[in-house]
């Protein structure tokens, strides 16, 4: 059975893009992509809304990339299967991709058993009722060291959820990393 996990890059303040929707903040260093890297290629499934997809789609040109670690990260995009959840995209524009107009906690919990390995699911609004609903089984955050004060919350207002720290590392940029997972 696969395990449900969120990833998101957010400021300090836990947005992942300020007011004005932007996000220039979020960039990763070259020592938080090869991170990020790893959790690529451990990824089975990638599930994600339209504006996600609309910025991760890119991977697919990038497959003949002249830099190595753009190739590595757009091989694993590649590898791996794809779900976007939108009433806006009629057909998918990359390979391993298809399009549900919703997903539901009961159409979570059958991929989750469909799947072994990693799920990801990126997105707050996307992955919000999911978190509510208890399914997430581990959260991997990167806060960069930027207050923004406004913008897209990456974890959803009135949940209470307690968390087992499993680990965290700062990077030489600022940025940390903490990975929970929910205390059962």
């Amino acid at each position: 059975m696969a395990e449900l996990v969120y990833s998101m890059i957010m400021s300090a303040d836990g947005y992942l893009n300020d007011a004005n929707g932007g996000y220039d903040f979020a960039m990763p260093s070259d020592e938080v992509f090869a991170e990020t890297l790893v959790l690529a290629r451990e990824t089975t499934l990638d599930i994600m809304g339209r504006r996600m997809y609309d910025e991760m789609a890119i991977w697919d040109e990038w497959i003949e990339h002249e830099q190595q670690d753009l190739r590595d990260y757009a091989r694993a995009w590649a590898d791996g299967d794809k779900i976007v959840v939108s009433h806006t995209i009629a057909e998918p524009r990359t390979a391993r991709t298809r399009v549900v107009p919703e997903l539901t906690v009961a159409d979570v919990l059958r991929l989750k058993g469909e799947y072994d390995g990693r799920i990801a699911i990126s997105g707050p609004t996307l992955a919000a009722p999911f978190i509510r609903a208890g399914l997430i089984d581990e959260f991997q955050l990167w806060a960069a060291p930027v207050l923004v004060g406004g913008g897209t919350r990456v974890l959803p207002d009135g949940v209470r959820l307690d968390l087992e720290l499993l680990e965290s590392k700062a990077y030489a940029d600022g940025m940390t990393y903490a990975r929970y997972r929910p205390r059962r």
